[in-house]
């Protein structure tokens, strides 16, 4: 599974194993979140953040694979879900604090792509702690306009 490029993935999933599109979905997060851990990816505070904010559903799995063919990654993994239980839950908001039609009514925005790379970039700064609450997240879209 992982010496396969991911279109060659998709190709086996759909057409040998005829999976489902959810299932697909599912493998094929599952996957890449492997592939991330073995390129030893997730070194940093916000590295990890990201890691459990893109893979939080399927982590677990992923690490399942991972053991399953690299066993010394172990030590590893554990400090990924230590961080999990420390840092991440309940003290790093990875839910938007802002919607987008909130972010264009405090910049006075029409729909845009730049509301969408405005709204990433705060969920960015929430993963790395800069911003806990919706006062910061306002003042973080303003000063982040004013760039």
């Amino acid at each position: 599974m992982f010496n396969l490029d991911e279109n060659e993935f998709e190709k086996v999933c759909k057409e040998k194993l005829l999976l489902p599109e959810k299932p697909f979905k599912f493998m094929k997060s599952t996957r890449k979140a492997a592939v991330e851990i073995l390129k030893g990816q997730y070194r940093d505070f916000f590295q990890m953040n990201l890691f459990w904010y893109n893979y939080k559903d399927v982590a677990i799995y992923s690490f399942i694979m991972v053991l399953a063919v690299k066993s010394q990654f172990k030590d590893f993994i554990l400090n990924i879900q230590k961080h999990y239980f420390e840092n991440y839950l309940g003290k790093v908001v990875d839910e938007p604090l802002l919607s987008g039609s909130e972010i264009m009514r405090i910049l006075d925005l029409k729909p845009s792509k730049e509301v969408g790379i405005i709204k990433e970039k705060l969920i960015l700064a929430q993963l790395k702690g800069e911003v806990k609450t919706k006062e910061e997240a306002i003042q973080y879209v303003k000063n982040f306009c004013r760039r």
